[in-house]
């Protein structure tokens, strides 16, 4: 797949006059064609049995064509694509000085005494253009710039500063009782204090253990499906004897509601085994539409304890609403309708917008 992309860009970067039609088709087609593959690839790193595969690791533009010129140019743009040949060396040097850095910093986290020096004019954002690095980092962004994103930031702060000073003094308060009770002084209330003390709150005044009784796994299962089906106006079919990579995974038929439209296949996963991620959604094939319908494929992966002949599984209440949010993004997945598999599902969203329908479907 590699030697067949890198041969369709040397021929495309040969073309004096490129257009839509001889320079971006033949990359969606590619990436169409190929992305299959790529996905099951990544995916298998998450959910397969066997540790050495987890290990291994147009001339009329549509609007969707219109966005993907748009995201290609930036894309590129923002990897160098219009500097000079020297600047691009010199931005390429960066780059492979920066992964090196991020390998470095990852195997020695713990760490403090290791320092690097640069100057502005190495930065990667000032020799591509940009004034500071946030402003390179917002441009894809919903926010755009930083000014924005401060703006909102600074609203937010406006609107929860008498809540959370509320909090505070709750925090403060059961510090105050705890040291009292073993006859110490109170010296105040630190940084390192308040993850301890939101969690003793939360304990004393939200608890919702005792509702674990009501949230048995598949019980869950069952009424969100019925909940998703309602509220999208499709089927949920489960398969009888599927091809699947492990014996507790369980296939889908996705249909329109009147059971004759196709919509796509999705899994579930949900039970503890040795190198399973935790709880996710994986775009295993995307949908698009070329010649003919290439249906999606997806699959949700969870990380339960596996339930006792006599014992269901029972959920935390945080967990049913993990577990909302997460086949909220499978229906998000699957009941999306692209021409260009680039944009499919979550993948046409900004990032800082990304989560916000899964958030809604949380809260619901």
């Amino acid at each position: 797949m590699i030697s067949k992309e890198r041969l369709l860009l040397d021929e495309i970067a040969t073309i004096e006059t490129p257009t839509f039609k001889t320079a971006i088709a033949p990359i969606v087609d590619i990436y169409n064609s190929h992305e299959p593959e790529y996905s099951i690839n990544r995916f298998l790193q998450h959910v397969s049995t066997e540790k050495e595969v987890r290990d291994a690791k147009m001339d009329s533009l549509s609007d969707e064509n219109k966005r993907l010129v748009q995201q290609m140019e930036l894309e590129y743009r923002r990897k160098g694509a219009a500097l000079s040949e020297d600047e691009f060396n010199e931005l390429t040097k960066l780059n492979l000085k920066l992964e090196e850095l991020e390998v470095s910093f990852q195997r020695n986290i713990d760490s403090r005494d290791e320092k690097t020096l640069f100057t502005r004019g190495e930065l990667e954002a000032k020799l591509l253009g940009y004034e500071t690095h946030a402003e390179y980092a917002l441009e894809p962004h919903m926010a755009k710039t930083p000014q924005a994103a401060y703006d909102m930031l600074t609203e937010l702060r406006k609107n929860l500063t008498e809540l959370g000073s509320k909090e505070l003094e709750q925090l403060e308060q059961l510090k105050r009782a705890d040291m009292h009770a073993v006859g110490k002084i109170y010296e105040g209330f630190f940084e390192w204090d308040r993850s301890f003390y939101a969690n003793k709150l939360s304990n004393q005044n939200f608890s919702t253990s005792n509702l674990r009784c009501y949230f048995s796994l598949p019980q869950v299962i069952r009424n969100m499906f019925e909940l998703y089906q309602t509220l999208f106006g499709v089927t949920i079919v489960e398969m009888e004897n599927p091809r699947v990579w492990h014996e507790d995974v369980e296939m889908y038929e996705l249909w329109e509601a009147d059971k004759e439209t196709f919509v796509g296949h999705f899994y579930t996963d949900f039970f503890h085994r040795p190198g399973k991620s935790r709880i996710s959604v994986h775009n295993i094939r995307s949908g698009y539409n070329d010649e003919t319908r290439q249906y999606p494929v997806c699959a949700i992966v969870a990380c339960f304890a596996k339930p006792e002949p006599s014992t269901p599984v029972l959920l935390h209440h945080t967990e049913v609403e993990m577990l909302m949010g997460e086949l909220g993004r499978v229906f998000q997945n699957m009941l999306c309708k692209t021409k260009l598999a680039k944009f499919h599902g979550c993948k046409a969203l900004e990032q800082d917008f990304v989560e916000t329908p899964i958030q809604i479907l949380k809260d619901f």
